[in-house]
């Protein structure tokens, strides 16, 4: 396009990208993919042009015109975790604290069936020795820790583009993942609350 066509002259940074036919919408609208990595120099940054999908390198979170839906998504600390020497170092002198265990648990060879064939079979921790078992622990907070700064930088990023007032923060999961309580250890069935049942209850059936 012509500086006259598309009416900037002098390298209008924050110019809104005209409203026209592009390239890569053109080769959509034949059935092709069009993706697009690295650098687009159009504003909005998150104006799409045509492409399907775009990796940017450069910087900038949203299109100012409209308001945004974001969706984050951590896979930690699903197992294997592999946390960041420097979190993990946070708590190298921590004293760790001890698994909680219920009495139904205090015999592996009592477990239910679908809990102890899950827990032997997907997890190598069972019956290792208590430092591979506090460092597991460790491992696991110091993942937290990341996670939780990470999301501190979002928060920020939001306050400096003027929005997190006006911004919901929802957090959610699909499972818990167990760090030995009870003797089991990744991703197991889900457990309720016993504070009001008898003593000695033991996992509830998932839902």
């Amino acid at each position: 396009m012509t500086a006259r066509s598309h009416g900037d002259r002098s390298f209008q940074e924050r110019a809104f990208f005209p409203e026209v036919s592009t390239l890569p919408q053109c080769f959509r609208d034949e059935g092709y993919q069009a993706f697009a990595v690295g650098k687009l120099h159009v504003y909005p940054q998150r104006n799409w042009i045509g492409f399907d999908d775009v990796l940017l390198e450069e910087q900038g979170r949203r299109d100012p015109r409209r308001p945004g839906f974001w969706y984050l998504s951590f896979s930690a600390p699903h197992p294997p975790m592999t946390p960041l020497q420097c979190y993990l170092d946070l708590y190298r002198d921590v004293e760790m604290d001890r698994p909680a265990t219920g009495d139904w648990s205090a015999d592996p060879d009592q477990l239910p069936y679908m809990i102890k064939t899950r827990n032997l079979n997907r997890s190598a921790l069972v019956g290792a020795p208590g430092a591979e078992l506090e460092l597991a622990r460790r491992a696991f907070y110091a993942t937290i820790t990341h996670i939780d700064h990470q999301i501190r930088m979002v928060v920020g990023a939001l306050r400096e583009e003027g929005i997190l007032d006006d911004t919901i923060l929802l957090f959610t999961s699909d499972h818990r993942h167990m760090v030995g309580e009870h003797g089991l250890w990744t991703v197991m069935p889900l457990l309720r609350d016993v504070s009001q049942d008898s003593p000695g209850a033991g996992p509830a059936e998932p839902r």
